[in-house]
């Protein structure tokens, strides 16, 4: 493999890598909210 190649497929991997991040970052954010939404919905109960 040609060292420009490695580096494209390095780069490529690392884009893939940080869109999991952000999609599991978003879901973990829905969660939150999700278990803050019920806390109040039982506060104002």
């Amino acid at each position: 493999m040609l060292p420009q190649e490695h580096a494209e497929t390095a780069r490529r991997e690392l884009i893939i890598s940080n869109v999991g991040t952000s999609a599991m970052t978003a879901n973990q954010i829905s969660a939150i909210a999700r278990k803050i939404n019920c806390l109040a919905g039982l506060a104002s109960k």
